[in-house]
């Protein structure tokens, strides 16, 4: 499942698709269908991110660095927080050696009246390092929970005259300039196989398999196999560099592949949405089978209490 937890939208994966008449046979059917379509939705959207762009709104450095590197959607909403930044202002509670403290005072709105207006406080921290890079953190965490700077970090840069987000704070995930691995995998789902490009990527792995079989017994072969390698991965960026693709594919690839080697933990039990289990609608026969039992037992319970002790006389 694409899915961690049952409130997370195991509905709306298969809206459309499976309704409470569907067989367990035509549920296997179907979902390869919503696989499918998965699929090919996000091949749409990679395509609309590449071929179609959303226009700057500010001369902020920033915000042309992420147009180029996210995907449309996730650049709308780094727009969003960037033009927020006008809704806030800042205040220096403390400096200590090169950390630095700040207050950021947003003005927002409640109610459902326009007029309906409140400030509300987040402290930020902004620490500069030796080696000129720079760590923030916001009380309001977004970036730890959403992947997005939030305004208010935002605004402190600015005022601080940094107009270029750091690249630890550029997240692999939402970027469109780099190839998933995972979209090279044979599954029946996908037409990628069919394409030029997976009939040659299929080649390549076939003659990679058997090079790793005649040299994974033996230490001597295996430094060999990874020392051309080496070599010939060089070449491949040069050329891809000299030609002008890939330059930033290949630049990021080994940072993907290290981010992928995370250790994935497990999700936090957490309650579902709507009634709970206890009260949940009951089938027919559920029902009779709880009767049956109530009767059984009050059977047994009525059998026990008319035992009498029985006295022989001799």
């Amino acid at each position: 499942m694409s899915t961690t937890q049952r409130s997370e939208g195991i509905n709306a994966f298969f809206n459309g698709y499976v309704n409470s008449k569907t067989t367990l046979k035509q549920f296997v059917e179907q979902y390869e269908n919503v696989l499918r379509s998965k699929v090919v939705k996000e091949q749409n959207a990679d395509f609309k991110s590449f071929n179609s762009w959303i226009p700057c709104v500010t001369f902020y450095a920033m915000e042309k660095q992420i147009q180029d590197m996210y995907t449309n959607s996730k650049f709308k909403e780094f727009q969003l927080k960037l033009t927020s930044i006008m809704y806030c202002k800042s205040s220096l509670l403390d400096s200590v050696d090169l950390n630095h403290y700040y207050e950021v005072s947003e003005l927002k709105k409640y109610g459902e009246n326009d007029g309906q207006m409140r400030r509300i406080n987040f402290n930020v921290s902004f620490l500069e390092k030796e080696d000129d890079e720079i760590e923030l953190q916001c009380i309001c965490k977004l970036f730890e929970f959403c992947g997005i700077l939030c305004r208010h970090i935002l605004l402190i840069m600015v005022e601080n005259n940094i107009f270029l987000i750091p690249s630890k704070y550029i997240l692999q995930r939402w970027r469109k300039d780099i190839k998933r691995h995972y979209t090279k995998s044979r599954v029946t789902y996908s037409n990628w196989k069919d394409t030029d490009d997976g009939r040659r990527f299929d080649k390549m792995s076939s003659v990679f398999n058997e090079i790793a079989n005649l040299s994974y017994e033996s230490e001597e072969n295996c430094t060999l196999v990874i020392e051309r390698l080496e070599d010939l991965k060089i070449v491949l960026k040069n050329k891809c560099v000299n030609n002008g693709r890939c330059s930033s594919i290949s630049a990021n690839l080994s940072k993907t592949t290290s981010m992928t080697n995370n250790q994935i933990k497990s999700p936090v039990d957490k309650r579902g949405k709507g009634r709970p289990p206890i009260n949940r609608k009951r089938s027919k026969i559920d029902i009779i089978v709880d009767k049956l039992r109530k009767k059984k037992s009050q059977g047994t319970k009525r059998s026990k209490g008319q035992k009498k002790e029985v006295i022989f006389h001799f």
